[in-house]
């Protein structure tokens, strides 16, 4: 600092100036004191021509600090649960990792060190954070859902808006394999658009590129077991993990946005062709012969199967719980699923929900994916285990990962936990932090607060 003037009034720099600035600002203060950092950046560098969208509302640095000091009683409200300061903290990503543009497009990076992809979608990435952006900012998710459908390729929804970008997509981070529950969660999101807001202008626009990724995934069928088949590995959000043939991940999230789609017919008043009723009947029963009497089993191919307890077996229910869509499993089994895996999943690790274990109870270290846990994934089962009665088991699950997140840092969360050491082992600040919001939907939907 040592080259640094002494400037007593305001410093304007030149514009295209090339020099670096830097400074210090102190002043003693005599107990606690306010003070706002703001910033201001209209260039428009190479990398990001976008702009800004506070660009619309304030000229300098000096109105935005204004502007949040007006807004500092509400700011300064700390929560004292767990719940409510797990939600709170848990928000750091909007700040840390998103873009707004100066035309109003909102994108978050999945992570910003790594793979550095804009609203990464699938296994509750961005449509996790949908439903908190849903409570904060309905605007932000239903114009980005909305921009999301340009981008539909004969039916195939793409993993993201592209690597430090907008506007180039990747069609499966695994490329040349298809993914399988991009479709199904896409449908779902737009879907949930609309039941959050009753818009059914939302739903015109949709329906064309529904259809297109419903009738792209029946493609996908090729046993006739109708539901998309599973190549072995890098074709949905497990990325190396082998699911061969049926995957009841992947066939929960089909029969529910399969669902989706013939309600959103049926709202149009769209004739619902009657192969779409027939597929959702047989996938159903699909489904169900996965059942082993305590879980729905994690894949089968023919007499070839892994009979590990995959805690987002049942990721379509939920889907089609939190938004009220018919069930595509009995209604017993759908508990029995979740109690199986609060005992086997749940009990396998004393630091968070365990992605898959075996049948005997121990952790199914097979995989990376599978030996760790997924925060945004255990906090959307938290919430079905609310939805469906298991207040107790729901929050146990939920405070105790936030415990853990909180031990090893919730201002830089992870993609991924390891199960066994309790450390986290994936990428960091990851876009799925807010999923705990699920757990707050689902005890008001339940009228517990």
């Amino acid at each position: 600092f040592y080259k640094l003037e002494n400037h007593d009034s305001e410093y304007e720099i030149k514009p295209y100036a090339r020099e670096e600035i830097g400074g210090i600002v102190w002043k003693d203060v005599n107990g606690e004191e306010t003070f706002i950092l703001s910033w201001y950046f209209n260039g428009r560098p190479y990398h990001y021509p976008y702009g800004h969208y506070y660009e619309n509302f304030f000229k300098n640095s000096v109105e935005v600090a204004e502007y949040a000091l007006n807004l500092e009683p509400y700011l300064g409200i700390e929560s004292e649960d767990w719940l409510g300061d797990a939600m709170l903290n848990s928000l750091y990503v909007l700040v840390s990792n998103s873009w707004l543009t100066k035309d109003g497009r909102f994108a978050v990076y999945e992570d910003p060190y790594v793979s550095k992809l804009m609203n990464t979608i699938g296994s509750l990435t961005f449509d996790g954070l949908g439903f908190t952006l849903h409570k904060l900012y309905k605007d932000l998710v239903l114009k980005a859902d909305s921009y999301f459908l340009n981008f539909i390729n004969n039916g195939e929804v793409p993993h993201d808006l592209g690597e430090d970008s907008i506007e180039d997509p990747i069609y499966g981070a695994s490329y040349p394999y298809w993914w399988t529950d991009l479709g199904p969660t896409f449908i779902l999101m737009l879907f949930r658009d609309y039941f959050f807001t009753n818009d059914v202008k939302i739903l015109e626009n949709a329906y064309p590129k529904m259809k297109e990724i419903i009738d792209w995934l029946i493609y996908k069928d090729k046993d006739g077991d109708c539901i998309p088949d599973s190549k072995g590995g890098y074709d949905n959000s497990y990325d190396g993990t082998h699911m061969y043939g049926t995957s009841s991940y992947v066939a929960s999230m089909f029969l529910c946005s399969l669902n989706a789609f013939i309600r959103v017919s049926e709202i149009l008043g769209k004739k619902v062709d009657e192969k779409y009723y027939k597929i959702l009947e047989c996938g159903k029963k699909t489904l169900d012969s996965m059942w082993n009497g305590r879980y729905f089993i994690m894949w089968k191919k023919g007499e070839e199967e892994d009979r590990s307890c995959l805690n987002s077996q049942l990721l379509g229910q939920f889907w089609c719980d939190i938004l009220d869509l018919p069930p595509i499993v009995e209604e017993d089994k759908i508990v029995g699923a979740l109690k199986s895996i609060y005992e086997l999943n749940y009990k396998s690790s004393n630091f968070c929900l365990t992605n898959a274990v075996n049948l005997d109870g121990s952790v199914n270290v097979n995989y990376d994916q599978l030996k760790s846990c997924w925060p945004r994934v255990s906090f959307a089962i938290s919430a079905h285990m609310i939805l469906r009665g298991m207040v107790r088991e729901g929050l146990e699950i939920a405070r105790r990962e936030w415990e853990t997140i909180k031990r090893l840092n919730p201002w830089n969360q992870s993609s991924r936990i390891d199960a066994i050491d309790g450390k986290y082992v994936g990428l960091m600040s990851y876009i799925g932090s807010t999923s705990i919001w699920l757990v707050r939907l689902a005890l008001e939907r339940k009228g517990l607060i």
